[in-house]
């Protein structure tokens, strides 16, 4: 993402949100984090943790790379 959905959300472009396929082979849709959005590729292997999202008593899952 290069224009922020939300105007709270401004400051963090560029993002990567992208569909995660775990090795359950379940899809989860997420934010790719801790890596230059340029970097991202198709099959990069991530790991999951949570961040606290806009209402800090929300976590979401994110994932990084391994």
């Amino acid at each position: 993402m290069r224009r922020a959905v939300n105007p709270q959300l401004k400051d963090d472009v560029p993002y990567v949100v992208a569909f995660v396929e775990l090795d359950e082979r379940v899809m989860i849709f997420g934010n790719v984090v801790d890596v230059d959005p340029e970097k991202v590729t198709t099959g990069m292997r991530v790991r999951c943790h949570f961040e606290a999202a806009l209402d800090p008593t929300v976590r979401v899952p994110v994932f990084a790379p391994q």
